[in-house]
């Protein structure tokens, strides 16, 4: 999600696909977490773009309005996932950028991720120069069931370094001196 995402509404929010991604025959597959596990969404549309980078509006009715009622900024994360298919086991191509309300650039992003408790890194690699780290933060709430680590990715400030291969992001957790196997994470910002 975009740093400054805004307060959700429950109606819509906005999704940003950059330039020089694949869009045909695929669909944009949407999920919504509330980090206390008390409520999901999915939502799923054939991702028709015209061209990019453009700034996706997408509309929807909660089942759950009174949900919306509170600030729930903090606690609702969403996750927008290109995909041939949003069917269960099919791999995500791209990882995309998300807001409750119009956002501006996008300059930061807030990875929210369930680590399973173990210190975690968003390894991103680059052309010609080594990987970039960036550790995960603790998210310091009593209720963090869904997600429990935030990741907050500097886009600008990577691309100083060079050109960050953003789509070939992985996740890496360790646990001691135990590495779990890294989980692909194509962001594409």
């Amino acid at each position: 999600m975009f740093e400054q995402r805004g307060k959700p509404s429950g109606k819509e929010l906005y999704v940003w696909v950059p330039h020089g991604i694949e869009t045909e025959g695929t669909e944009l597959c949407l999920s919504l977490l509330a980090r206390d596990g008390r409520y999901t969404g999915l939502l799923r549309a054939p991702l028709e773009v015209s061209e990019a980078p453009s700034l996706l509006r997408v509309m929807f009715e909660s089942r759950e309005p009174a949900f919306y009622a509170e600030d729930r900024s903090n606690v609702l994360t969403a996750l927008a996932e290109v995909k041939r298919s949003c069917d269960p086991g099919q791999p995500t191509q791209y990882i995309l950028p998300v807001s409750w309300e119009r956002p501006e650039e996008a300059k930061r992003l807030a990875v929210m991720i369930n680590s399973s408790r173990m210190q975690t890194f968003l390894v991103i690699p680059y052309e010609n120069t080594p990987p970039q780290a960036i550790e995960c933060d603790v998210i310091p709430e009593p209720q963090r069931i869904a997600f429990d680590r935030q990741c907050l990715v500097d886009i600008a400030a990577l691309r100083n370094h060079g050109v960050p291969l953003f789509d070939q992001t992985e996740l890496v957790r360790l646990q001691g001196p135990n590495r779990a196997p890294p989980i692909p994470f194509p962001l594409a910002p």
